[in-house]
């Protein structure tokens, strides 16, 4: 029995533990809730989700699942605060916005495999969490005012709020209520940072907040005038500025309170307060309002706006009067306010006043216009002419012009000439001007008889200006009937005048008084003359030469004019000849009576006149160890000159004199071209040389012509130690700036030379490059006319040599013998007879412009002797520009070396001797 027990036992735990094995094994159906927990705690206002899903071992067999709200209602539907919907295996309750009042027990249930009925819940709970409201974090107090900081805290449950000032403990005169805190009579101590912290105890959660508090000071306007002008048609700018924190906007408003802003012509600026008005109107006139802003209030204040008005002449009318009667000007003008108005006449700066003499000024206001009258008494011709009314305000000056026009009767005195002279066959006006207002008509008349246009007379306009034409007749008998007195007449409304012109007949002049021969050469003669006792009522225009050889006939006389008041030189004559001569003197009607025939024998040839120097460049040579030399060819005296004889040599001045040091370099020159040149060579640095050139023919030497130059110094040498530079013939000797430093020890010598070989190499580039341009001298110039071109001749050759001259002497000679003529006042005419058959139209006032051709003229002006010669390729000029009718032996173009001729002269000015 008691093993049939223990198998008994032995039995049921064995059953017993299969079935707690199958139990196990077995999985039992349940609801699950996610988030997990009995109860969940979540803010208000933020999303929250809810799932329920089934466990079982078949999760498809759960149906009929539902949630049911805190009050054992469904909850479904998709929209709405709640929403319920299916994912999947899972039902989801969503709460989009919960509130507070969405708090409670929320259930979930399903059936299970159609049998069992399975049911969860779960306690929501919603919380209020901390919200600020109405809390900006910027905020302003007004000053002096009473005012709050601004901060209501929600929260549920509800928080707990702790302030704080610049992170210190609020002092008693901060009253804290629930909305924020009160503040009485606001100061600047009251800007600052407060800050709060808001907490709730049962969550554990705070929020800090700090906001930033200001003190507004309301805008006080502290600059703007009461009153303003501004003139019509300008800019007007007006100025409002206001105190007050923050910074106030500015608005302008004008008579009829319209926002400028906003209103076309008118600029606002709404930062600095400045009102501009464009184009200012006179109904801009008026009060304008500035108005100045912020957050702490607001502030007005205006300014009268008065407009001046620019003056504006309305009245200034031209007027006439009569000589010796009234004129009065009226000048009517306004403006705001009324002009100050004057007069005065062209010319004057001053305007009239009553201190004047003859004039009345007065002055009154009418209505708007101001108005000033200008009487003149007794008026008068030098009355005639522009006025001006001017008026002046505040605003402009003004001017309006108006003429007096001053009538008078006929005034003949601008008529130019009352005497006038003419001659047989030679037409001629007579000028008459007549000046009258209105003008006058003006009638001619001769012995009694109104003169009408015919053969003898043709007048030439009759009002203001009026020419007589007067055609004398060509025979002597009825051309005496036009000499005599003529009358012009003019005559207008207010009277009448008349004024003579006498016609004289003019002559040729008489035989001269005297003539005078100055100068002889061999080749050349100059007269001086006195002018005839009678110059036939004309000015002489020239002097007349007729001239022959003695041994040939009268019938081939050349004939040779010169200009009044020129050299009178007769050039290219025979040496050792002598010459017939008849002189006379000439006006415009005609050569006068001849002189008496007078001999003259010409001397015999002599040695050649000296030469000049044409050397460019002055005295100094650009070079250490040569300098070129030019010169003229000088007149040969009746000789061909053959060589010039050429001496330089060391010199140095003692006692004003300067003395050979050294040998003496002869050369001779022999061929040249264009005017000889030399070149020196192998002289000594910085030192004085004299150079002395003559010409020679085969009667003799010439005077010297002398010079003394200095080279330069010794580029190797630099400056140091060179003596001073003295300029021959001056005065006064300057001591030169030479520089007497040492050469600084980083350059070798070598380089040193280098350098300064360099700059005077560039110099004497620059130097010779200018030669060449100007004067035709210098490497450049020897190149061009020696290697790449040919030799210079006549025309060429002669401007070359007068460009090089400049540098020559002073000599107030006749320029070796060639006379300086303008180029227009002499002339050559055929020999004999011939010379007198020249006329001319008409003298003093013509009638007619005709080209006048005495003489056939051949000419050729030569530069004056400012150092400018001629040279010998140059054709010497004729004595005047003269062109002998007759060919002289000797006078054609010698070969080269052919000379000049000239009056002699020893040495040039600009010598240094």
């Amino acid at each position: 029995m008691r093993d049939f027990k223990r198998i008994g036992l032995l039995l049921f735990v064995a059953i017993s533990g299969y079935l707690v094995i199958v139990i196990e094994g077995a999985k039992v159906s349940k609801l699950i809730i996610n988030p997990s927990g009995q109860t969940q705690s979540q803010p208000a206002g933020k999303g929250f989700g809810l799932t329920c899903q089934g466990d079982a071992e078949d999760p498809d067999l759960f149906t009929e699942m539902k949630w049911v709200g805190p009050k054992g209602e469904l909850v479904e539907g998709s929209s709405g605060p709640i929403e319920v919907s299916k994912a999947g295996s899972l039902l989801l309750l969503m709460f989009r916005e919960p509130t507070t009042e969405d708090s409670g027990a929320y259930n979930c249930s399903a059936v299970y495999d159609s049998i069992d009925r399975l049911n969860t819940g779960i306690q929501l709970v919603f919380y209020q969490d901390i919200t600020w409201e109405d809390c900006p974090t910027k905020q302003a107090l007004v000053i002096q005012t009473d005012g709050k900081i601004r901060c209501r805290v929600s929260a549920n449950p509800p928080a707990t709020i702790t302030w704080q000032k610049d992170n210190q403990i609020l002092s008693d005169r901060y009253i804290i209520e629930n909305d924020g805190i009160k503040v009485t009579g606001a100061t600047e101590e009251d800007k600052g940072e407060f800050s709060l912290r808001a907490m709730v105890q049962q969550t554990g959660k705070f929020q800090d907040r700090v906001i930033k508090v200001e003190v507004h000071v309301p805008p006080e306007i502290i600059e703007l005038d009461d009153k303003l002008e501004a003139t019509e048609g300008n800019e007007a700018m007006l100025r409002c500025q206001a105190s007050g924190f923050p910074r106030p906007a500015y608005a302008w408003f004008d008579p009829d309170q319209r926002d400028l802003s906003t209103t076309e012509g008118h600029v606002v600026d709404t930062d600095t307060g400045t009102l501009i008005i464009n184009s200012v109107k006179r109904e801009n006139k008026g009060r304008y309002t500035c108005w100045a802003k912020n957050p702490a209030g607001d502030a007005k204040r205006s300014v009268d706006l008065s407009v001046i008005v620019k003056p504006e002449i309305k009245k200034f009318d031209n007027i006439t009067s009569v000589e010796n009667e009234q004129a009065t000007f009226e000048c009517r003008a306004f403006g705001d306010p009324l002009p100050e108005l004057s007069i005065r006449k062209e010319g004057q700066d001053r305007p009239f006043d009553e201190e004047d003499d003859r004039v009345t000024v007065s002055k009154r206001n009418e209505a708007d216009e101001a108005v000033i009258t200008l009487t003149i008494e007794r008026t008068m011709r030098s009355d005639d002419g522009l006025y001006y009314c001017a008026g002046e305000n505040k605003g402009a000056h003004v001017e309006r012009a108006g003429h007096l026009t001053v009538e008078f009767s006929p005034v003949m005195s601008s008529t130019p000439d009352t005497s006038v002279k003419t001659w047989n066959g030679n037409p001629v006006n007579l000028t008459c001007i007549a000046e009258a207002i209105p003008n006058a008509t003006i009638t001619w008349s001769f012995n009694g008889r109104k003169i009408q246009d015919d053969e003898m007379y043709t007048i030439y306009g009759r009002s203001a200006h009026s020419n007589l034409l007067v055609r004398p007749s060509g025979d002597i008998r009825s051309a005496q009937s036009v000499y005599g007195v003529y009358r012009c007449q003019a005559e207008n409304n207010h009277g009448e005048q008349f004024i003579n012109i006498e016609l004289q007949e003019a002559r040729k002049p008489s035989e001269l008084r005297d003539i005078k021969n100055v100068k002889s050469t061999a080749t050349t003669l100059t007269f001086e003359f006195e002018g005839p006792m009678d110059d036939g009522g004309l000015p002489i225009r020239a002097y007349v030469v007729k001239y022959y050889e003695e041994n040939e006939p009268y019938e081939d006389a050349i004939v040779q004019e010169w200009s009044e008041g020129f050299p009178y030189v007769l050039e290219n004559l025979k040496p050792r000849t002598a010459y017939k001569f008849r002189f006379a003197a000439r006006n415009e009607v005609g050569v006068g009576d001849w002189s008496d025939e007078r001999r003259i024998l010409t001397p015999a040839e002599a040695a050649p006149e000296p030469p000049k120097f044409i050397t460019p460049g002055g005295n100094v040579s650009t070079y250490p160890d040569s300098f070129q030399i030019r010169w003229t060819v000088p007149l040969d005296n009746g000789r061909k000159i053959d060589f010039f004889d050429l001496r330089y040599f060391e010199a140095e001045k003692k006692d004003g004199i300067w003395r050979r040091v050294g040998d003496t370099v002869s050369k001779v020159v022999k061929n040249w071209e264009n005017a000889p040149m030399y070149e020196m060579t192998r002289l000594k640095p910085n030192t004085f040389y004299k150079v002395e050139v003559r010409a020679h023919n085969n009667i003799g030497y010439s005077l010297d012509a002398t010079m003394v130059f200095q080279t330069a110094a010794d580029p190797s040498k630099g400056t140091q130690g060179r003596s001073h530079i003295h300029m021959p013939g001056s005065e006064h000797e300057h001591q030169s700036n030479g520089y007497q430093g040492t050469v600084p020890s980083s350059l070798s010598t070598g380089a040193i030379l280098a350098i300064i070989v360099a700059i005077a190499l560039v110099i004497i580039i620059i130097v010779d490059i200018t030669c060449y341009v100007r004067y035709h001298w210098g490497l450049v110039f020897f190149l061009r006319s020696r290697v790449c071109a040919k030799p210079m001749v006549n025309e060429k050759a002669k401007e070359a040599a007068l460009e090089d001259g400049k540098g020559g002497g002073n000599d107030a000679n006749t320029n070796n013998g060639n006379v300086k003529i303008d180029v227009n006042s002499v002339a050559v005419t055929e020999k004999g007879d011939n010379f007198e058959k020249k006329t001319r139209t008409e003298v003093d006032n013509p009638a007619f412009d005709k080209e006048k051709e005495p003489f056939k003229v051949n000419e050729e002006a030569e530069k004056d002797n400012e150092g400018e010669v001629a040279n010998e390729d140059t054709p010497m000029i004729l004595s005047a520009g003269a062109k002998d009718t007759k060919a002289n032996d000797g006078t054609a173009d010698d070969v080269k070396n052919k000379s000049p001729k000239g009056s002699k002269s020893s040495i040039a000015k600009d010598s240094l001797v």
